[in-house]
């Protein structure tokens, strides 16, 4: 019998280990996707940010002008969009959204332009270089193929 208690208990306490290595692998699993999700959207927010001061920018200077900026293809391995958007709403918007899932979205209103004033344009990320344009008063917004 004595062979017995040690062969369980050593069955139990392997077990156990088991048990506690499965929980810290979920709650480091957890923990991971919640801060890449707050990390992602800051990202976001930040392009946003980036993409309308330079629309804005553009939208100052008199006559045809343009602009390239270059952007990051990925955010926290994601790729997003960029969309410069006239049609849905009743004033201009900037919406930088996530590739697969565009309920995922910064919103950034463009003061002091009117939807006449814009063109819509979309752009991906993997395009690395956008090119931001005022040609006969409308803004857009593009891919830039843009060389080093």
């Amino acid at each position: 019998m004595k062979g017995q208690y040690r062969i369980i208990s050593e069955v139990l306490l392997f077990g156990i280990g088991i048990g506690i290595a499965i929980l810290v692998l979920t709650t480091y699993q957890s923990l991971n996707k919640s801060i890449g999700k707050l990390t992602f959207y800051d990202q976001l927010e930040e392009v946003s940010n980036f993409v309308t001061a330079s629309v804005v920018k553009v939208s100052q200077t008199s006559g045809d002008s343009w602009l390239i900026l270059e952007i990051p293809e990925k955010l926290s391995g994601r790729e997003y969009k960029i969309i410069l958007d006239n049609k849905t709403y009743s004033v201009a918007y900037l919406i930088v959204s996530d590739y697969r899932n565009s309920n995922i979205q910064v919103q950034k209103q463009l003061f002091n332009m009117t939807n006449d004033n814009i063109d819509y344009g979309e752009v991906l990320s993997t395009a690395r270089y956008i090119n931001i344009s005022r040609c006969s008063g409308k803004i857009r917004i593009k891919r830039c193929e843009y060389e080093e």
